[in-house]
This record gives structure tokens, sequence and C-alpha cells, in this order.
């Protein structure tokens, strides 16, 4: 049964069925609320009826958030998917509520974000858009009839990388990679991190990513063996990295820094 009444200068109409809690929503207008509550009835008795009322009241950056805080931490990649929500947040897609973010809307968003970024990047937004709207119909009691970036068409993603650095380009970064002296007034105008040449130098004859190489322990390597093992890599599996680049790749760690670290991690 729904029931119309006045409030202030507002109509709250509310329908009430055996078994399901009250349904109730604010109009401007009696018209609307007597035809929002026919609408409901009749969807009800069909049994059609998604309450909606979560998915009106809630913002894409608020479900966003939650996402980020509450599931994200769980994810290897974690540190890199936080700050593409954040992006995401900041966009005008968070500013919309849950049942306005339609297919229309985010396509919108694609062709606006293409200008700008990648083809490879904007697809990884919209998996974490994807999946975070699954998680919210799912769990979160946000009733969508269906999760909209389904329906629209996917950009192209870029060509996957296929050279090297050529012998000038690898001396010009290593050089800008070379620790710098002090200048005459006691300042520092060049690179002071002692750290990243050498592991630059690791990256390009191992062909490692980056969580990857910072991921690994001693307890990772192999020297006798020439190996060093990857006990999980970005597509969730392990692998080894042998012969010659893990060679070469100690080769270029300074000897005074592998011994030291190497004592300290059999004396912890």
């Amino acid at each position: 049964m729904a029931s119309i009444r006045q409030r202030n200068d507002k109509w709250q109409a509310r329908v009430r069925r055996k078994g399901l809690p009250a349904i109730e929503k604010t109009f401007l207008t009696r018209l609307e609320a007597e035809k929002w509550a026919r609408l409901v009835e009749s969807e009800v008795e069909r049994g059609l009826f998604i309450d909606r009322t979560e998915a009106e009241r809630t913002l894409f950056a608020d479900i966003l958030l939650r996402y980020k805080n509450g599931v994200t931490p769980q994810k290897r990649g974690m540190t890199a998917e936080a700050i593409r929500i954040d992006t995401l947040i900041k966009s005008t897609l968070g500013q919309y509520s849950m049942v306005a973010l339609t297919s229309a809307v985010i396509a919108r968003w694609r062709d606006s974000r293409l200008k700008k970024v990648s083809g490879s990047t904007v697809n990884r937004e919209l998996n974490i858009i994807s999946a975070v709207i699954n998680v919210a119909m799912r769990e979160w009691n946000i009733a969508l009839p269906q999760n909209p970036v389904t329906a629209i068409k996917r950009p192209p993603s870029n060509q996957g990388r296929d050279r090297r650095l050529e012998p000038d380009e690898e001396r010009l970064l290593l050089n800008e990679l070379t620790i710098t002296p002090r200048n005459l007034d006691g300042t520092f105008s060049g690179m002071q991190n002692t750290w990243l040449k050498p592991l630059v130098q690791f990256a390009l004859e191992t062909a490692m990513r980056r969580g990857e190489l910072l991921s690994l322990t001693w307890d990772d390597i192999d020297l006798t063996r020439q190996i060093a093992r990857l006990s999980m890599t970005k597509n969730g599996t392990s692998r080894a990295c042998q012969d010659f680049c893990v060679k070469r790749g100690h080769e270029i760690i300074p000897k005074g820094m592998f011994h030291d670290r190497r004592n300290d991690h059999q004396e912890a």
C-alpha cells in the first residue's frame, strides 16, 4: 500500500509491502510522488523492484574511497592502484551518484581522458572502475541494472615495447645517474642517490620490472648457479632469471655493498 504525505513544502511517498522494508522517496510535487508510488507498487507486485535508494544518495567518489581503504590494501599492486583511485576520485566521475553513473557518462570521461593519456592507461583505469562497481553491487547494497563499464567500447591498448636503449642513449642515461662531487659552495647540483645507477644497470641487464627488482632478497639469489628466482611476478607466477643476465647484473653491484649487505643478511 502506498501513502502520500506533505512535509513542509515537499511530498513524501511511502510504499509498504509485507515482508519488505518500507520504501520512501521525497518529491517537489504530489503528482511526482503519486507517479513514483504507482511505479514501485507495480514493480513490487511483478517481482521486478530494485531499491536504488543507496545508489541515489551515494557518490562514486565515496565508493572509490571505500574500495581504496578496504579492498586495495589486500592487493600486491596496492600502491599503484591507490594512486589511480585518487585520480578517479578527483575526476568528474567522482561527482556523480552511483545511479547517475551511466555508460554514457563513462564514455564521455573516456573520450576526455584519451586526450591526456594513452589507451593503455585508460583501460587500466576502466578496469578499476569496473572492479569497484562490481564490489559495490555485490556487497555494498548499490543496486544498479548492470555495470555501466560493460556497455562501453574500450580504446586500443598501446603496442608493447620491443627495443633496448641504443649505446649512446644508455651512456647518456647512466651519465645522468653518476654521483657528482660537491660544488665549491658546498651544495650539490647533480645525482646524489648512490643506489639508483646500480639499480638501473641491473634492470637493463635483467629486464626485471621495478617491483621485481625491489622485492629481491638474498634468499632469492643463487650465486653458484647464477640464478635469481622471482617468487611472485606481475602475472602471478614465479620465474627464474638466469645465465649471463644475473652474472652481469651481479658485477654491476659495488663489491663493498654486496659483501656488507650479504653479511648483514647472514647475521640477521
